[in-house]
């Protein structure tokens, strides 16, 4: 029991750190296009030019947020740069690293459940990690997989 609750604490952390990482790297993208976007309507000279721009910010954010989710967990056998700080893996039923495939889809799953709520499906994902006894979100339940500590 000791185990589940510090195995769901530690998910929680690292999905928080992933956030805040994916925030990071898709305001990199999106603050400079949102900033000029906005001078530019301030002064009235919105061209087609910038609202490509401003659009092509966000499919690069959504890129990079895939990417963030899908690279690192191929490299690192199924965890993402938070859950490797906070010793966590997604297996699947068996207890074997999730193969590429599921990543993808879990990666998939969660950048169009964070893009298209507008970050609110962060947020779900959140409050799932902390009600459900098991510290699984409705991905974890559609791609049947769960999280093991790696710690010894």
């Amino acid at each position: 029991m000791l185990e589940e609750k510090r195995i769901k604490r530690n998910k929680l952390y690292a999905a928080l750190l992933d956030g805040l990482f994916i925030v990071i790297l898709s305001l990199i993208f999106v603050l400079p296009a949102s900033l000029y976007y906005v001078d530019a309507s301030n002064n009235g000279v919105v061209t087609n030019l910038i609202l490509t721009l401003f659009s092509l910010s966000f499919v690069f954010a959504f890129l990079i947020c895939f990417l963030y989710l899908y690279i690192p967990a191929l490299a690192f056998k199924g965890e993402t740069i938070g859950m490797r700080i906070f010793s966590i893996q997604y297996v699947d039923k068996e207890g074997n690293p999730l193969k590429g495939g599921k990543m993808a889809l879990r990666a998939i799953i969660v950048t169009l459940l964070t893009y298209l709520t507008a970050g609110l499906g962060f947020i779900i994902c959140l409050i799932a990690i902390g009600v459900s006894h098991d510290g699984r979100t409705f991905y974890d339940v559609i791609i049947s997989d769960k999280v093991v500590s790696t710690l010894a």
